[in-house]
């Protein structure tokens, strides 16, 4: 990428999300390395996520004031258009006089004949605020919580039928809510203590889990890439719901443990530091590409007895046939229980996807 401001960061990854199905989550990660600003990276990160995951209500509030279809705009249009109403409507420390200039002043670099039309939708959203006319939940429930809560209506509809209305807006409220970064204590490296005082040292705060042994919160740390404790591999990124797996596997130093689908390695890796690196460990995956995460991971944190290979796990060569002393299978499903921490994931999914999945 080119040297970026906060916005401009964020209309790239917008328009890359959008355009080419990029991962949000990736681009935004690599793309923070060029912001040495904390300030800027906590406002770009703020952009790219909510942007995204309020993209529907976004939409709906500019169409309001559109004589053409969004769609028609340019990508770089829409990305500008969208992470200016964002600013407008929830990110009140940014003067809304300064959201719709820092808009018109990008869309001039990046699609100059559009900066009228910038400046103009922006303002009208700006006198507008949230004084919106939303459906009509009685008439409407579905539509009103999929427009006014950013979820896709048809997401909407299944979790109306299964638990009702007052269920499904808080399910969708929270979802919208900013999803907590958890991470676990790499034994292989260092112990809980030692860790705890080199986040202090680089000024991470860090509040330790409930359910696992090894997991923590933490906060305040702008960029993990940027993080030393992160680099040398002293721990990992991983909920604290998926680190009760490897606990609930239990596998022991010396085991032979088939993980049918590694990627992208976060419970390979736990195993085998359950494991003290001792053993085999065979991460399979349908996609190399994927592996290629498997393998970045496990060398930063040091286990050396992952061994990945690519294929189906249902059709298993026959020297696989010797006995595994553990076999996990974390089989494919549709994401939507991590709606909060992949702010694009909700569009990237359709109802047919869930109904082949089983």
């Amino acid at each position: 990428m080119s040297k970026h401001s906060a916005r401009s960061l964020t209309v790239e990854i917008l328009t890359r999300v959008e355009k080419e199905g990029a991962y949000a989550n990736v681009l935004l990660r690599n793309g923070l390395e060029e912001l040495t600003d904390g300030r800027d990276r906590y406002l770009a990160t703020a952009l790219v996520n909510g942007t995204l995951k309020y993209r529907l209500l976004l939409d709906y509030a500019l169409r309001k004031f559109l004589t053409k279809p969004l769609s028609s705009l340019p990508y770089e249009v829409r990305g500008i258009l969208r992470s200016g109403a964002f600013q407008l409507l929830f990110l009140d420390k940014i003067p809304a006089a300064a959201a719709v200039s820092e808009a018109v002043e990008l869309s001039k670099q990046l699609a100059g004949r559009y900066s009228a039309l910038v400046n103009g939708i922006l303002r009208r959203v700006a006198a507008q605020g949230w004084n919106i006319a939303w459906p009509d939940v009685q008439r409407d429930a579905a539509r009103y919580l999929s427009v006014r809560f950013s979820h896709p209506e048809w997401l909407v509809r299944r979790w109306l039928k299964r638990w009702g209305l007052e269920e499904t807006e808080a399910l969708c409220r929270l979802n919208n809510e900013p999803a907590r970064t958890w991470v676990r204590v790499n034994r292989l490296k260092t112990e809980r203590t030692p860790l705890l005082n080199q986040w202090a040292a680089e000024g991470v705060v860090a509040e330790g889990g409930e359910r696992t042994p090894d997991s923590f919160v933490i906060s305040g740390y702008g960029s993990l890439n940027r993080l030393d404790s992160f680099r040398q591999g002293l721990f990992s990124v991983q909920d604290e719901s998926s680190q009760l797996v490897a606990h609930i596997v239990n596998p022991q130093p010396g085991q032979r443990v088939l993980d049918a689908c590694g990627a992208p390695g976060g419970k390979s890796a736990h195993m085998a530091e359950l494991m003290r690196n001792q053993g085999w460990i065979w991460a399979y995956d349908l996609h190399s590409s994927k592996l290629t995460l498997v393998e970045e991971l496990t060398e930063r944190l040091g286990v050396t007895i992952v061994e990945t290979q690519q294929g189906d796990a249902r059709e298993l060569p026959s020297v696989w046939e010797r006995t595994m002393d553990r076999v996990l299978v974390d089989a494919p499903c549709s994401g939507l229980g991590v709606l909060r921490r992949k702010a694009d994931l909700r569009w990237q999914r359709d109802e047919r996807e869930i109904e082949r999945l089983p």
